[in-house]
């Protein structure tokens, strides 16, 4: 009895040792996470105190993941490379677009590019087959030329007749001939003169100058010229005035043929000056240059006063301000006492025009008489007005584009006939551009005509309109 109840002591005394120690064990586990956890949210704090904004947990974030850091700076690198990469691509473009040679096949094959673009498909009665409008034929010339050259191929050789486009029975424009022989000169980065002799008899021995400019991407005619074989060229002279002054003039002023006087190139030098006021130009001289011998002489003589031309632009400029204040006065003053001043609104004068005298010309706004001054284009209804409402056309002149002096161009498909109404006889024509909403057919021009009096004065004798007509 004994010896069990010994061996039952020990047994209660073993279970209760097993027991001890399972609790034990289980509080200090307990007691061991909650240090740890409790230590790791602690960590950070101590870290956030002692690092501005939370870098250490960005620091220790890294350190954990090396991979990850490496991965993202590879990233940026090549993000970093593929920008280098595209703004390289786009300097690249730049300046091979303002960096182009051209052969002279390559050449050849632009102008006969132009030529084939001319070439349109009409029929037997001369009617384009594929564009109904001058419109769309511009558009269609303007894929391989510039917009004058287009514009002015479309008023020479095309009009509009009862609604359908025809070609205009006359002899084309020049072309290149690439089985004789034609030069290549290159003029800047993007220009090249193509250039070649031809004679005709109709047009006699001339030397014919293609103009070649890259321009978005493409190269397109810019413009054709042509002088009798021999002889100077516009821009040549242009060159030659620059080359004559030299560093009396600075690269940025401008040298540019104006006008023809006399059968000489008139060459304008001024520069274009920009001020709070806005801008302006400032002349530094005119110059001529004889087509047939290059020899340059100034305009400017040593009294200072200008050539006959600027003369007559300078009368012209004060007829348009009288116009364009309606002081009938001083208009009065400028017209020709013994012709009087005629009114056209078209280029091709007749004998059916207005005339003014000069006495009148200073009453015109008190007139309420009603005149007939031309025919409307297309419909042919009668164009009649007042003198003062039909000469509100003329404030549309307050700003232009040109001032052109004695080098009338037949700009449109009515025939002009100034100088022949007129003869002997200076014209300054005020041009105003088309916009390009309207294809730029919607261009302007005022033609101020003067005549000598009995006295050897240039007076006004007429005021013709010329514009787009269908």
């Amino acid at each position: 009895m004994r010896l069990a109840s010994t061996r039952k002591t020990l047994l209660f005394s073993f279970l209760a040792a097993i027991l001890v120690t399972g609790c034990s064990s289980e509080e200090a586990g307990t007691n061991d996470q909650q240090e740890t956890d409790q230590a790791a949210q602690e960590e950070p704090n101590d870290s956030n105190e002692n690092t501005p904004d939370g870098q250490g947990e960005e620091e220790q974030a890294n350190e954990e993941n090396p991979a990850d850091d490496e991965e993202q700076s590879n990233q940026d690198h090549e993000e970093e490379q593929t920008d280098s990469d595209d703004q390289q691509t786009e300097e690249e473009q730049n300046e091979e677009d303002s960096s182009q040679d051209l052969s002279k096949e390559e050449a050849a094959e632009v102008l006969q590019e132009y030529e084939n673009t001319f070439m349109v498909k009409t029929s037997t009665d001369g009617t384009v087959e594929n564009y109904g409008t001058k419109e769309e034929l511009l558009s269609h010339f303007k894929t391989i030329m510039s917009q004058e050259l287009a514009q002015n191929y479309v008023d020479d050789f095309f009009r509009m007749d009862n609604g359908q486009l025809k070609m205009v029975a006359t002899e084309p424009p020049v072309w290149l001939d690439p089985e004789n022989d034609y030069q290549l000169n290159k003029q800047n980065e993007s220009t090249y003169h193509v250039v070649q002799s031809k004679s005709s008899e109709l047009r006699g021995d001339r030397e014919y100058t293609f103009q070649l400019a890259y321009k978005n991407g493409q190269w397109i005619v810019d413009e054709v010229s042509s002088a009798k074989s021999g002889e100077v060229t516009k821009r040549e002279a242009e060159e030659s005035v620059r080359n004559h002054l030299g560093n009396d003039i600075t690269e940025s002023t401008i040298v540019e043929y104006d006008h023809m006087e006399q059968n000489q190139y008139v060459i304008h030098v001024y520069d274009q000056i920009e001020d709070e006021e806005g801008s302006h130009t400032a002349t530094y001289g005119w110059y001529k240059v004889d087509p047939a011998t290059g020899e340059i002489t100034s305009l400017f003589g040593d009294d200072e006063q200008t050539s006959r031309s600027q003369q007559i632009k300078e009368k012209a400029d004060n007829v348009l301000d009288a116009l364009l204040n309606k002081d009938m006065d001083t208009l009065a003053s400028y017209v020709h006492q013994e012709k009087g001043l005629l009114i056209s609104p078209y280029v091709n004068i007749s004998d059916e025009d207005v005339v003014f005298e000069q006495e009148q010309v200073a009453n015109l706004f008190e007139m309420k008489e009603t005149y007939t001054w031309g025919y409307q284009d297309g419909s042919g209804k009668p164009m009649k007005s007042t003198p003062q409402e039909y000469f509100q056309r003329y404030q549309d002149f307050a700003e232009v584009d040109k001032v052109i002096v004695d080098d009338l161009k037949q700009r449109g498909n009515v025939q002009m006939n100034i100088k022949e109404y007129f003869p002997e006889s200076h014209v300054v024509e005020f041009y105003k551009n088309g916009t390009e909403e309207n294809s730029n057919m919607d261009w302007s021009s005022l033609y101020i005509v003067f005549q000598k009096n009995s006295e050897g004065e240039w007076k006004a004798v007429a005021l013709v309109s010329g514009q787009w007509t269908i």
